[in-house]
């Protein structure tokens, strides 16, 4: 699979005029039954394990909020890089923007590992090729016009 960072042109979300509705889809899907629906494809990957992912795999992860004191299910989207703190993932539009690893508390103590979940490899490598397909007929669209 071609990277697809290469493809596609990506941006930091932090970087954009991005304005957050009161109500965000993510908010919306905080109810167990609903997280459990969104995760049926996807299988939790142990903490030792998250650095074998493969790049460009696509997650979805549950991560700690601590201006609610509680878990929160995120989307998330398909992995560009890993560190040992945190993984960088391409979202919608092509935003870019980083799922922490762990929280951790004033005296950097970790209070949280986030628990990542990862598409079934079957899917996955469906999905990714529906991407790439997707980039080159975007690509050939552009030919086309700019050709008439």
């Amino acid at each position: 699979m071609s990277s697809l960072s290469s493809i596609l042109p990506l941006h930091r979300l932090s970087e954009v005029a991005y304005k957050r509705p009161k109500k965000t889809l993510t908010d919306t899907l905080q109810d167990e039954e609903v997280i459990q629906q969104k995760l049926e494809d996807y299988s939790e990957v142990d903490e030792a394990d998250i650095d074998a992912i493969p790049i460009g795999s696509t997650v979805r992860y549950i991560r700690w909020d601590a201006k609610n004191n509680c878990e929160r299910f995120i989307l998330g989207g398909n992995i560009i890089r890993i560190s040992n703190e945190y993984i960088v993932l391409q979202g919608k539009d092509n935003g870019t923007f980083s799922a922490q690893r762990y929280t951790r508390d004033k005296n950097g103590k970790i209070i949280h590992t986030t628990r990542f979940f990862k598409l079934n490899d079957a899917i996955d490598k469906y999905k990714a090729r529906i991407i790439e397909l997707e980039a080159e007929v975007k690509k050939l669209k552009e030919t086309i016009r700019k050709l008439r």
